[in-house]
């Protein structure tokens, strides 16, 4: 695959924000409100990273079905409140990876499943000192216009808005992400992935959702953005960068 690459769109929460620790403590909080299962740190850890907690709180029954959207409607809700803003920080190199790249001429998008309002995720983004890098902020609730997510895990709803509010296609875009869901659904709607280890999914999970390339954490993207993987040219004055498959 080749592109032309105008935007490179960011994951939010394991991407440029630690996650464990808040995910952790916003899923047992939210199963105690909803009556169902919490989980010690140490099953979290293990069941996290190998995507086995959606049944977790109330299990995989048919009968539990609506139990198990309410819970992770209302955790995608509650994950962005202030309250629990303490329990993530930036991921080491965040600040000066995203400004080295808005530096190079390219577009900034930051997208997250949290179903709370843009403002709530500036807030957090200026925080760690890259609020003014970043052109367009779209959370879950601001692409389903406030309504219960349908899909909890999908993203598609969130990049088409991202695609929509940058004016750039699909093939025009890089969305760099650390869950095996988030890989998925870019591919689905022909946008190039990069998948991150900084976060929830493992190795071997990203791997088999075939991105076109997988990289410890956002560290690394700036040397990525200069190998054979993201080859630079000059057109008509400004800088573009074309984008080839690993594989």
């Amino acid at each position: 695959m080749t592109i032309h690459l105008q935007a490179i769109v960011f994951d939010l929460d394991g991407t440029l924000l630690t996650i464990d620790q808040r995910f952790h403590r916003v899923f047992n909080d939210t199963a105690e409100e909803l009556g169902g299962r919490k989980i010690s740190a140490k099953d979290f850890s293990r069941k996290f990273h190998n995507d086995e907690l959606y049944y977790h709180p109330f299990g995989s029954s048919r009968k539990n079905t609506a139990k198990t959207r309410s819970f992770w409607s209302l955790f995608l809700k509650s994950y962005g409140k202030e309250a629990y803003t303490c329990y993530s920080t930036s991921i080491r190199g965040t600040k000066q990876t995203v400004t080295q790249i808005r530096r190079k001429g390219i577009r900034i998008a930051v997208t997250t499943g949290r179903m709370c309002r843009a403002r709530t995720v500036k807030h957090e983004l200026r925080n760690i000192g890259i609020d003014q890098c970043v052109d367009v902020t779209i959370t879950k609730a601001t692409a389903l216009r406030f309504k219960n997510p349908h899909h909890a895990t999908s993203r598609r709803a969130e990049l088409r808005e991202v695609l929509k509010r940058l004016r750039v296609g699909a093939h025009e875009c890089v969305f760099v992400a650390d869950y095996v869901d988030d890989i998925r659904s870019a591919k689905r709607l022909g946008i190039s992935t990069i998948a991150v280890l900084s976060g929830s999914s493992s190795f071997g999970l990203l791997k088999r959702e075939d991105p076109d390339h997988i990289i410890k954490s956002i560290r690394d993207l700036p040397r990525l953005l200069e190998t054979e993987f993201f080859v630079g040219h000059e057109k008509q004055g400004k800088r573009f960068y074309r984008a080839t498959s690993s594989h």
